[in-house]
């Protein structure tokens, strides 16, 4: 059953709509009284947050190459050969094949010569050696990199 008195229709919210009353057999003492228990609804908010994504401005990127000389040293490795002749003019009795001595390559050279016997005379030895030297040497070039220029642009709205 609904209260309908003009004492609870009150701006508040405890209006007729919005107290329900529910009729009780037994009071609190165990006695039979007509006796109304009133319930009051409550009302809760909910906060619902919420992103929106708007553009606010924007940029111009520019790509350029840029150029410039640069210098550098470095090491160049360079092999020289040494030759020698040595003069022998010594009779042999045999050819020999080309040996090494320590790290020099010694190369026999070999000639007749006309006797009234004929033996085999050495006549030179070839020495070759191998060095090796290190230099340094400024080289210069044109390298290149890349560069990006931003530009910020207003929002067009």
């Amino acid at each position: 059953m609904t209260r309908n008195d003009p004492e609870h229709d009150q701006p508040g919210g405890t209006g007729p709509s919005d107290v329900e009353s529910v009729d009780a057999s037994e009071s609190r003492f165990g006695t039979d009284v007509d006796a109304r228990i009133e319930s009051i609804p409550l009302v809760e908010e909910l906060l619902e947050a919420r992103v929106v994504s708007k553009q606010i401005g924007s940029v111009l990127i520019h790509k350029h190459v840029e150029s410039q000389t640069v210098s550098s040293d470095i090491e160049l490795h360079r092999e020289d050969v040494i030759i020698e002749q040595v003069v022998k003019d010594e009779f042999v009795d045999e050819k020999r094949e080309p040996w090494y001595e320590d790290d020099t390559l010694v190369i026999p050279l070999y000639e007749e010569v006309l006797v009234t016997e004929r033996k085999i005379m050495l006549t030179k030895l070839v020495r070759v050696q191998r060095t090796d030297r290190i230099e340094h040497t400024t080289v210069e070039g044109e390298v290149r990199r890349e560069v990006l220029d931003i530009e910020p642009r207003p929002t067009e709205e």
